[in-house]
């Protein structure tokens, strides 16, 4: 049988569900949490952490931890909230490549959706794990 997953992303947690014996059932990591910060710590090299893993780093090299990316989705450099999360926020929101508003994380810049993307791989994996296969389907 396919799977299909849940997902909710939201601006502090992110979780993943799946339906089993006709019921919904939170996946949770391998510590037994459901909720994963959604906070992404992008490093020089390597895969990004992402979760609590994230956050720890946050207390060390808080400019390369991105959260609250989800306030910034379909914004621009002029909305008055940009500039608000600007001046609360430890990594600068800058214009892209083209035009488009972005994070900048060291030399490199990522788009909000970008870093949503890292969140929802993890929230993937996690399930792939749990379920012990492999997932084509979900639902946001």
């Amino acid at each position: 049988m396919e799977h299909v997953l849940g997902m909710d992303l939201g601006n502090s947690h992110a979780s993943v569900a799946v339906v089993q014996d006709g019921r919904p059932v939170l996946v949770p990591d391998d510590a037994g949490r459901v909720l994963l910060p959604s906070m992404v710590a992008f490093q020089d090299l390597g895969v990004p952490l992402t979760g609590l893993d994230a956050r720890r780093r946050r207390a060390s090299d808080p400019a390369r931890c991105i959260h609250n990316v989800l306030r910034l989705l379909g914004r621009d450099m002029a909305d008055p909230l940009v500039t608000q999360l600007q001046q609360k926020l430890a990594f600068p929101i800058v214009a892209g490549p083209s035009g488009k508003l972005c994070v900048r994380v060291g030399e490199q810049v990522h788009s909000p959706s970008e870093v949503a993307a890292v969140l929802l791989g993890t929230l993937k994996q996690r399930a792939e794990s749990y379920l012990g296969a492999s997932v084509r389907k979900v639902v946001l």
